[in-house]
């Protein structure tokens, strides 16, 4: 894969899942300084987004890695 579809590939990935990335980032950043409890079904949906950003992270590795 050439570096530009990469790097079109990642901006959707961002936009299709800003959402639940901006949600981990603040469960993040709350655990350290807030206690908080979370539904099940927003960890679930927390799970779905990390679940895609590691295939989109091995997708990435093994195309730079590759070659």
């Amino acid at each position: 894969m050439v570096k530009m579809e990469l790097s079109q590939e990642i901006l959707k990935f961002v936009e299709d899942n800003r959402g639940g990335l901006k949600f981990l980032e603040e469960a993040y950043t709350s655990s350290r300084y807030i206690a908080r409890v979370y539904e099940k079904e927003d960890a679930l949906r927390s799970l779905e987004v990390v679940e895609r950003l590691f295939k989109l992270i091995e997708k990435v590795e093994g195309d730079v890695f590759s070659h």
